[in-house]
């Protein structure tokens, strides 16, 4: 099963000229939001990392359950959160000398 939630590369995703003038392109997820049901109804779960322990957690109004971080893919995202993850540069993660 693929699994994702930190260090995803959106370089990709990028336009020509987002390329050149971005450094980071990492990104790690923090929050993904979930809707069940029908458009006009239905509930919200948060599924949600805790980042000093580095464990996902589930939200849905007063009850919070810890969850593997793999089930976040069996859901169908409505919102995800991102953070840009600036440890490294996508040059140095590629290998290259960054030219300055």
């Amino acid at each position: 099963m693929f699994y994702y939630s930190s260090n995803v590369d959106f370089y990709d995703c990028l336009s020509k000229e987002a390329k050149l003038t971005h450094k980071y392109t990492t990104y790690d997820l923090l929050c993904n939001i979930v809707h069940d049901g029908k458009p006009d109804s239905g509930t919200y779960r948060i599924q949600l990392l805790h980042k000093a322990t580095k464990k996902w957690f589930e939200l849905e109004d007063m009850h919070v359950k810890e969850i593997l971080a793999q089930s976040i893919t069996l859901t169908e995202s409505y919102i995800q959160i991102w953070k840009l993850n600036r440890k490294k540069t996508r040059a140095e993660r590629m290998g290259e000398v960054p030219s300055d």
